[in-house]
């Protein structure tokens, strides 16, 4: 059975076209808007008014792009108070870039406290040797 359309979009070919200025004039290629779930080939047919996205994929492209989804599907631009207040929102969120180089900085912790335990083992075997080859030198 085919899947009915949604019906929050009342113009596909309006918001395809305000999608595409405001991804152009964000400086991004659709590749760069697409994401796991939405590629670059359904950007294209979103723009050209073929296919109506889904909600959740018209939030994603409005925050990528810093624009309302109700700038996208209607036209209307919200008061810049409130799309200040959302980036501010967002600014408080970690990015994945910081949250990878935390993750990186604890396993670089966690490598070289292991790096060092096995040094003092390392150290502590040469020690052994050392006093084994002494007391072999001694007894005989």
């Amino acid at each position: 059975m085919p899947r009915k359309p949604s019906n929050h979009i009342d113009d596909p070919v309006a918001l395809g076209r305000r999608l595409r200025q405001t991804r152009q004039s964000a400086g991004l290629t659709q590749r760069e808007l697409s994401f796991p779930g939405c590629t670059s080939a359904y950007v294209a047919r979103i723009e050209s008014g073929e296919r109506r996205p889904s909600l959740q994929i018209l939030h994603e492209f409005a925050k990528r792009l810093h624009v309302t989804p109700e700038f996208l599907v209607t036209g209307e631009k919200v008061d810049a108070a409130l799309r200040i207040r959302g980036m501010l929102q967002e600014l408080d969120e970690p990015h994945p870039e910081e949250v990878l180089d935390e993750a990186l900085q604890e396993q670089e912790i966690a490598l070289l406290e292991h790096i060092s335990k096995h040094e003092e083992d390392l150290e502590l075997l040469r020690s052994m040797r050392q006093a084994l080859r002494d007391s072999q030198v001694s007894d005989g």
